[in-house]
């Protein structure tokens, strides 16, 4: 195989525009050397050149030396006049010159980056420490797998090391093989090549494998210290199967050094849009098939084919939640957001995007046939009416419940049944993240435990509906007039108290678990935002009393434009860390280029890369000189390295401001809103399918916000395992020039 498509082979996706254009490099040169001097000076000339410096003395003369030699060639071009073989390849060595140099600063800036994440897990205290183990048991620290999440983030900068060796290896080969060419293209003398050569790379360290050697040295070391193997000469890849963690790749923990296999993802990819696109053109027919004309209309009721929607919405809304967490998994792995980090799952846990898709998916198509199946029942009488044909209703039939019974029964058996991936542990912290939410506040709040809390708040409808399902599911069958009466009259089969105390309850305990929680959190931190962030959830449970107890219009919309207003402000300003100047800025910047290098916020002033964990270690230190004073969590004073683009934080904005105006909806009972079933009916499930939507977006860019300036305080230790392809943890890059804050940098690790 020709070296060029070798090359191209081998390259990394997330250096790929990065590496020496050998292709570009060979073809000028076969113009050279063929005679065609106006092509391959047309060629140069158009060219950008790279103008990277590399910091160093004989470096930074070389690239201005490079930079002379092309503005001479340069004018030679304007001047018009005729210009030798020799000045075109002096060109075409002077831009070979600033490549090599490009890739030489792209490689140090890499290695530089990857120090400093070793140099900070370095300083990091051991988990095992008494000082960390009382942080974790008082609930400062963001997580109870600090000591997984050290071992992690040292084999990931491993990883890193790996693919920035391989990226510099394939650069020198390059260069090697088109210096070949040079000389035997030229057909210059054979010491070309030996004396060509050593000047290229002169002041260079891409090809010295000895920094690499000895970066490498040290991360083995620690691993030697820092894992469950202590003591033992082991490999890393080796103490991270000890610990649990898996392997890292197809080819263990540093993957492939040449290339990652890209085709599965793209296949899982293209899977998912092709069942996104076909389930909702089989719901599209589904609609179509309800909104048709039944088989004998005179024996159809409205009515009795409602009253099973409540079980169907349940599983709906279960589905369109898991939905939801595919989705900010997925967003933030793509946008190096570490959200197990940050949400303290374990790091062992196996659980990705791509798994919460497919059971999302197989949720969906078992609901969509079986719903489908029930539509088509009772509208067309396709099962035989002897199969229970005993109620007062010509069509009333006891096997009308099956449907949302066996579908309901489906729901909870996949849910908890075994899973090699999703093991029974990681489910039970989940259901006791629930726990200690529903606890509140007799236990400290994570981040985790907060989150939790937030996204039942969004639920608070689709849990209204677990009453009214459970008494459809236990009623008569078939239904009788007392059940259609009732749910003609509020909505469901439920006698009329459940309506009055039980729906209240259910629908205000969230906001109720939440208030709790923000009270407790100012117990144990003194800060008086958490009162601010209390009051936001007693305006959105004024909102279900007024409703309730005094249903006039005043009352509602007066607390549900005080409750949207408050909940919207908090939203952008505190929990994703927005504020009126910062939307101003963002209006104003540009797409962010994957292109550039570096980081330099517009937000907040520039830190030292030893501000977080000397952060860290002060604020430990306060907490063990002072154990029972309350403490305020070290917040980020670095730059905020925002994820998204300017674009993105806008749409967020909008459609938060929109859609919370329909969240008032669900805190509201829903015959006040319309009389008829129906209408009532799409507006429930139109309202809470968009209020998952919106809480979706809600936690990406509130984790987010939560990684880059640590916003609610919850973490004693403000350092984040970086994500892999990522050149930093919570700190920037070493960069070339200053970029704003939006820009993701080039070098991943």
């Amino acid at each position: 195989m020709k070296f060029s498509k070798l090359l191209e082979e081998y390259q990394l996706p997330e250096w790929r525009g990065t590496y020496l254009p050998y292709y570009f490099l060979k073809t000028r040169l076969k113009e050279i050397a063929s005679g065609r001097l106006d092509a391959a000076a047309e060629g140069l000339r158009t060219r950008p050149w790279s103008t990277s410096e590399t910091g160093a003395g004989a470096s930074t003369s070389r690239a201005a030396d490079a930079h002379r030699r092309r503005l001479d060639f340069l004018a030679l071009l304007s001047e018009g006049s005729s210009f030798s073989q020799d000045a075109v390849a002096e060109a075409w060595q002077a831009y070979l010159d600033s490549e090599v140099l490009r890739v030489d600063a792209c490689v140090q800036r890499g290695l530089e980056a990857l120090r400093c994440q070793f140099g900070d897990l370095e300083q990091l205290p051991w988990p095992s420490s008494e000082n960390l183990q009382a942080d974790i048991a008082r609930g400062t620290s963001a997580t109870k797998f600090v000591d997984l999440n050290v071992l992690q983030a040292l084999g990931r900068v491993s990883e890193g090391l790996y693919r920035l060796r391989g990226y510099a290896e394939l650069n020198h080969a390059a260069v090697y093989k088109i210096l070949k060419k040079y000389g035997k293209q030229l057909h210059r003398s054979d010491t070309c090549f030996e004396t060509l050569y050593p000047k290229i790379m002169e002041g260079t360290h891409f090809a010295d494998m000895s920094q690499f050697d000895n970066l490498d040295a040290q991360i083995r070391q620690a691993f030697l210290h820092r894992s469950p193997c202590q003591g033992l000469a082991v490999s890393p890849e080796v103490a991270h199967l000890a610990a649990g963690l898996g392997s890292r790749g197809p080819a263990g923990l540093g993957g492939s050094a040449l290339g990652v296999a890209q085709g599965p993802a793209l296949r899982s990819e293209r899977l998912l849009f092709f069942f996104l696109g076909s389930s909702l053109a089989l719901f599209l027919a589904i609609l179509v098939l309800i909104a048709l004309p039944p088989k004998d209309p005179d024996t159809f009721f409205v009515s009795y084919f409602l009253t099973s929607f409540p079980v169907f919405r349940v599983v709906c809304s279960v589905l369109l939640v898991i939905w939801g967490m595919g989705a900010v998994s997925r967003v933030c792995e793509d946008n190096f957001i570490n959200h197990m980090f940050i949400l303290g799952i374990d790091p062992r846990c196996q659980v990705s995007a791509n798994f919460l898709f497919s059971l999302a998916g197989l949720l969906t198509s078992i609901w969509i046939l079986i719903f489908g199946m029930y539509v088509v029942d009772y509208k067309w009488k396709v099962l035989p009416r002897d199969m229970g044909d005993t109620g007062f209703k010509p069509r009333s039939s006891w096997h009308y419940v099956l449907y949302p019974a066996v579908l309901l029964g489906l729901t909870l058996l996949i849910l908890l049944r075994p899973s090699r991936i999703c093991r029974c542990r990681y489910k039970a912290q989940l259901l006791a993240g629930v726990g200690r939410t529903c606890a509140a506040p007799f236990y400290a709040v994570t981040f985790g435990d907060n989150l939790i809390g937030d996204v039942l708040t969004s639920l608070a409808k689709p849990l209204q509906d677990v009453m009214p399902a459970m008494c459809y599911l236990f009623s008569h069958h078939p239904q009788v007039q007392t059940s259609l009466d009732a749910f003609f009259e509020h909505g469901n089969t439920c006698p009329q108290w459940e309506s009055l105390i039980v729906a209240p309850i259910i629908g205000g305990a969230p906001f109720l678990f939440r208030l709790f929680q923000c009270a407790r959190r100012f117990r144990d931190t003194g800060q008086r935002n958490h009162l601010l962030n209390f009051g936001k959830y007693a305006a959105s449970l004024l909102v279900v009393i007024v409703s309730r107890l005094h249903p006039s219009t005043f009352a509602i919309v007066s607390t549900s434009v005080v409750a949207t207003a408050y909940a919207v402000i908090w939203d952008v300003s505190m929990d994703w860390g927005l504020s009126a100047h910062d939307l101003r800025l963002l209006a104003r910047l540009p797409v962010a280029s994957p292109a550039l290098s570096g980081t330099t916020s517009l937000l907040q002033p520039p830190m030292d890369r030893q501000t977080s964990v000397s952060s860290a270690h002060s604020f430990q230190a306060a907490a063990h000189s002072h154990p029972d004073a309350p403490q305020s969590p070290p917040r980020s004073t670095g730059p905020l390295q925002r994820r998204f683009s300017p674009q993105t934080y806008w749409m967020a904005v909008i459609t938060d401001v929109l859609l919370r105006l329909t969240w008032v909806i669900t805190l509201m009972p829903i015959t006040l809103l319309s009389d008829d079933i129906v209408q009532r009916d799409v507006l429930y499930s139109t309202v809470f399918s968009a209020e998952i939507f919106r809480r979706t977006l809600w936690a990406i860019l509130r984790i987010e916000h939560e990684q880059v300036a640590n916003a609610s305080g919850y973490r004693a230790l403000l350092w984040v395992p970086m994500k892999l392809s990522h050149p930093d943890g919570d700190q920037p890059a070493p960069t070339a020039g200053p970029l704003n804050n939006f820009q993701r940098p080039l070098l991943p690790q």
